[in-house]
């Protein structure tokens, strides 16, 4: 069994979950929140509901694409990936 978290790896994720902390800390201390949720009692939401729509179809719209894109590689088997991800320079495939 692997471990997990092992020198660099814990490192980068102490750090990470430490920055993250500081900044989520420093936005609820700096966000005004009388008028943040002054926002939303008296803002049209409806604007964000469709631009969610439209960036929920983005992402369809993208996978469509990688599917198109990705179709002639599926055609090879997993061994010819294999050799040819793992083929170095002089090696034959």
């Amino acid at each position: 069994m692997d471990v997990i978290f092992t020198g660099r790896k814990m490192k980068n994720w102490i750090i990470s979950i430490f920055l993250g902390v500081l900044f989520l800390t420093l936005w609820i201390k700096i966000v005004d929140w009388h008028e943040f949720l002054n926002y939303f009692e008296h803002g049209n939401l409806l604007p964000a509901v469709g631009f969610s729509v439209f960036y929920l179809l983005a992402y369809f719209f993208r996978s469509l694409r990688w599917r198109i894109i990705l179709k002639p590689i599926t055609v090879l088997g997993y061994k010819e990936w294999e050799k040819v991800l793992t083929a170095r320079k002089g090696k034959d495939l």
